[in-house]
This record gives structure tokens, sequence and C-alpha cells, in this order.
């Protein structure tokens, strides 16, 4: 629900969702963004949502998320 607010604001209107979830509250949140057309990421296995794709643990979460900001900042300078 809350997701799905955010997603119709500025200056998050028209852009994909990217939602990471972890344990059972999360499982509204992950199946907004799979719904917005977005990414939904599993950590672990507490959830079981077909539609979304998994990381093995948090560690992992953190490798990608390094992975993406130095790609980012490479593509800055």
């Amino acid at each position: 629900a809350a997701l799905r607010r955010f997603m119709v604001e500025k200056p998050f209107a028209g852009r994909c969702p990217v939602a990471f979830g972890d344990d059972l509250t999360d499982l509204s949140m992950l199946e907004a963004a799979a719904e917005l057309n977005g990414k939904a990421v599993v950590i672990w296995r507490a959830i079981d949502l077909a539609r979304a794709a998994r990381l093995g643990n948090p560690d992992e979460l953190r490798l990608w998320r390094a992975g993406i900001t130095y790609t980012h900042s490479k593509e800055r300078t």
C-alpha cells in the first residue's frame, strides 16, 4: 500500500520500483513492486513469491548494491 502511494507522487511517478524483502511483513510491498512492472527481490527463503528474484543473504544484497553504486559512479566520470 505504501509503495503504491509513493509511486504516484513526484519524484517516483513513472519510475520502476525495486523492492527488497526478507520476511512475510514485506510480502505486500514485493507484490506491489511486481504488479507495477518493477522488481521484487527476496532475501533468503522466508517468502515464496514466484515473480521475485532471489538473493541468498544480506551480504549478497550489499555486494549487488555496491556494484550498482560503482557502475553509476564510473558512468559519471
